[in-house]
């Protein structure tokens, strides 16, 4: 009987201490207020091909040294 009671407590203190989920259309209602005002679309800026090609030699020698 002490087995049962245990594991009863067990679950009991897990669904107590659980963290309240959210639903889903509150996490959409919060996003739509988050982005009113704003346009949804982003906004670049307009780079050069050869300053390209210098940013992807960047990018591709900071890759390598993270690798070793």
């Amino acid at each position: 009987m002490s087995f049962a009671r245990s594991v009863s407590a067990m679950i009991t203190s897990l669904k107590n201490n659980a963290r309240p989920k959210r639903r889903l259309s509150d996490l959409l209602k919060e996003n739509e207020k988050k982005l009113s005002g704003r346009s949804g679309k982003l906004k670049f800026k307009e780079v050069s091909d050869s300053e390209l090609k210098k940013i992807k030699e960047k990018i591709r020698r900071t890759a390598i040294t993270r690798i070793l």
